[in-house]
């Protein structure tokens, strides 16, 4: 008798749950999507939050660690996104019209690269990261900026500063993940030289 009562209940409390789904499917379905988009945009405010802030940070974006869609929703609409052999290369509009600042993505999206052009500015120098970092581990030509300009490279930081010879004035930021002379002169320097543009 007992079992036939307890059937009879759990029968009863299955049909008044479904009762209840059929009348109030509405409001359920709003207050799941309510959960689903609140725990998402706190995943999302938590990988943000993840994202270290290092010398080779660029307005908030870390190679190695921000993804693409985080390059967006911080620097806006890019002038261009160009799809690459390796990933992307995205252009944002620099202190030079002709002459975008450039972001490169491997294929997951996942930033590597940023280069950023700089105005004239006789009181940033070369001198004043030297002071912060010590000596660069490199200093090349940049074929791109010509022998006027040598890219200093602080491999720890995942920096370069590209600066002119003469007053050190520095003219372009390049930002990557710290890495190997060997793996950066493979890479992201594999345009810097001992000579300039021309020479033997």
């Amino acid at each position: 008798m007992d079992e036939k009562n307890n059937f009879y209940k759990e029968n009863k409390k299955k049909k008044d749950l479904s009762s209840f789904i059929k009348e109030n499917w509405f409001v359920l379905f709003l207050i799941i999507s309510f959960l689903i988009t609140a725990i998402s945009l706190f995943i999302n405010n938590l990988i943000l939050q993840q994202i270290p802030i290092q010398e080779n940070t660029w307005n908030g974006i870390t190679p190695g660690y921000s993804k693409q869609e985080q390059l967006i929703k911080m620097m806006g609409e890019p002038l261009d996104i160009i799809e690459t052999e390796n990933g992307s290369e995205i252009k944002y509009k620099s202190d030079f019209p002709a002459v975008p600042n450039k972001v490169e993505t491997n294929k997951e999206g996942t930033v590597q690269f940023i280069k950023e052009y700089l105005l004239y500015d006789e009181t940033h120098l070369l001198s004043q990261y030297i002071s912060e970092y010590g000596e660069p581990n490199i200093s090349l030509i940049d074929n791109e900026s010509g022998d006027a300009f040598k890219a200093h490279v602080f491999l720890d930081e995942g920096l370069v500063i590209v600066a002119h010879n003469v007053d050190g004035s520095v003219e372009q930021k390049w930002y990557f993940e710290p890495t190997t002379a060997e793996i950066f002169l493979s890479s992201w320097g594999n345009n810097l030289s001992l000579n300039g543009p021309g020479s033997p």
